[in-house]
């Protein structure tokens, strides 16, 4: 089965759209079977690529559309049928410790796909590989670790799927051509602003259930309002805090050029 990235870009929004119930019923059921779908897809298209083991999973990269793979080692049916998961590790900051696929190929990964049953992208999978455009992750992914995806500046359109509970810290800095996030009821918390050097942003939304974030006039705030994570979207010049803010999380107003004055309740305990 042939398709591109088209298809396989439109069948991972209905899968999100499934996933979460916006403007329909919620059907995880039908989410699952999309994205399952979206990596056998993948999967046939990528027949006869070559691919590598690294730890619990392996990768391909298909030159001629600039695509990286990343799969579980052991058959697809174990983690599509078999509820089977695995995880990209982490890597390091300097050269000797980077993915393979960043040494041969960091200029021209154009997309990435992360197959269902992967539950982790481990710190600095992807960091700095700039051309990326377009990212596949199944709701199999719980945890995006730090710098995942740092500087990956050409990035235009990332949808977080329901399941992925924990964003590090820095795992999408610097991703400046993003313009819209929707934030599922799984994602729980985050330790620092996770929209620094988010140049592009201009809405940010969370999903009516959910028991940890919210959004007010576009400043992201965790759900009892207790902790300022990011000024996020706001246009004001001048912002009051609401009094019942205790905490403003690291960064949370980094770069907001429009600002000219915060006022601080008396209620903030930390910064």
């Amino acid at each position: 089965i042939a398709c591109d990235g088209g298809d396989i870009g439109a069948m991972q929004s209905l899968a999100s759209i499934y996933g979460n119930g916006r403007g329909v019923k919620k059907n995880a059921e039908e989410a699952k079977r999309l994205e399952v779908e979206i990596s056998k897809r993948v999967l046939e298209q990528s027949e006869g690529m070559k691919w590598k083991r690294d730890g619990g999973i392996k990768w391909g990269f298909d030159e001629r559309i600039r695509r990286l793979v990343i799969r579980g080692k052991d058959p697809f049916e174990d983690y599509a049928e078999g509820g089977k998961t695995c995880q990209v590790k982490n890597y390091g900051w300097s050269m000797n410790e980077w993915p393979e696929w960043r040494l041969k190929y960091e200029e021209q990964i154009e997309s990435v796909v992360i197959c269902y049953g992967v539950a982790s992208v481990g710190s600095f999978s992807f960091y700095d590989c700039k051309n990326i455009k377009s990212l596949i992750l199944p709701s199999t992914i719980r945890q995006i670790c730090s710098e995942a995806f740092f500087a990956c500046c050409s990035l235009e359109s990332l949808v977080i799927p329901n399941g992925l509970k924990v964003i590090a810290g820095n795992a999408f800095q610097g991703c400046c051509s993003v313009r819209s996030i929707f934030f599922p009821e799984s994602v729980l918390s985050f330790d620092s602003n996770p929209f620094v050097w988010w140049s592009s942003l201009k809405s940010i939304e969370v999903a009516q259930e959910s028991l940890y974030l919210q959004v007010v006039d576009g400043v992201l705030f965790d759900k009892g309002m207790h902790k300022l994570i990011s000024f996020g979207t706001c246009t004001k010049s001048v912002y009051e805090i609401p009094n019942t803010v205790t905490s403003i999380g690291y960064q949370a107003f980094h770069d907001c050029k429009r600002l000219t004055s915060v006022v601080i309740p008396d209620s903030i305990t930390s910064i």
